[in-house]
């Protein structure tokens, strides 16, 4: 009797691992034509096109932090935070942002930097192996820019960070979270390169997920290239840009990576995070 039922629960388990094969195989084909939809927006339009476009969407976004003092002084923490890679002073942002929203629940603004924050302390907590800190984290990213898409759904920087962050997501809980967040990655970046592929910062995130997505469903560290390579040209003075790109160099020419940090520590001397990057490949 006892053989009989294991019989059965053995063939329920084998069923279930055959229906999310099919499951991710269906998805991997969905999220292969979307890649390769995205791949021909970041070629179709010229440079110079692309340039004014994002220059005009960054200029109405800084404009709201210059004339919004509170809003500038939050910001101010979170980039201090963020360059120096400092849990205290990203806590504080999130502390301020959130007072910011209570006080104004239906500026998408800022719930898009409270996301932002909670973003770089995902990558905080991940660093020191803080799985409960980070889970937390990625929840809080999570609900803050889905309501900041709520707000405004043409913000494309908000659907953009999103997929990046169910990216997280997936890393944190295994591949078989894959299955659920997949197809919201998909989602989240073919909406933001569709809303504004002449955006450096969507461009990034559109290279991190072809860093991070299995080859097999669409990844590709020569398209990662391409989108990190992309956003230089869009802004040349994007340090992000710089150090994911050094990121996928550090895979195959050593010294050009080490270049690539060093013009990203010329661009911005506090980036905490570039100086380690290059410190890990010098000393």
């Amino acid at each position: 009797m006892k053989s009989k039922i294991s019989s059965i629960k053995i063939q329920i388990y084998l069923s279930l691992i055959f229906a999310i094969c099919m499951l991710a195989t269906e998805l991997s084909g969905e999220v292969n034509e979307e890649m390769k939809q995205n791949d021909s927006m970041i070629t179709d339009t010229s440079i110079t096109e692309r340039k004014v476009k994002y220059l005009t969407a960054t200029n109405e976004l800084q404009e709201e932090v210059e004339e919004n003092k509170r809003l500038s002084a939050c910001v101010q923490i979170f980039e201090n935070g963020n360059d120096l890679f400092d849990e205290a002073k990203l806590l504080e942002a999130v502390c301020s942002f959130e007072q910011l929203v209570q006080e104004e629940p239906r500026n998408y603004v800022y719930y898009y930097y409270l996301g932002r924050a909670q973003a770089v302390l995902i990558n905080i907590y991940d660093s020191s192996n803080r799985r409960k800190e980070k889970e937390e984290s990625i929840e809080k990213a999570i609900e803050a820019f889905e309501k900041a898409i709520r707000l405004n759904r043409k913000f494309a920087e908000a659907h953009s960070y999103l997929g990046v962050i169910f990216g997280q997501k997936i890393r944190l809980r295994g591949p078989m979270a894959g299955i659920l967040y997949g197809g919201k990655i998909k989602r989240a970046h073919g909406e933001a390169l569709t809303l504004d592929r002449t955006n450096p910062i969507v461009q990034v995130n559109n290279g991190i997920n072809y860093l991070h997505t299995p080859q097999m469903w669409g990844g590709s560290m020569e398209k990662a290239i391409e989108c990190f390579e992309a956003a230089i040209q869009l802004d040349p003075n994007f340090v992000d840009g710089y150090v994911w790109l050094g990121s996928v160099y550090e895979l195959k020419d050593k010294e050009r990576a080490i270049a690539i940090y060093r013009k990203a520590l010329e661009l911005n001397p506090n980036s905490r995070w570039a100086r380690s990057k290059l410190e890990n490949l010098t000393n």
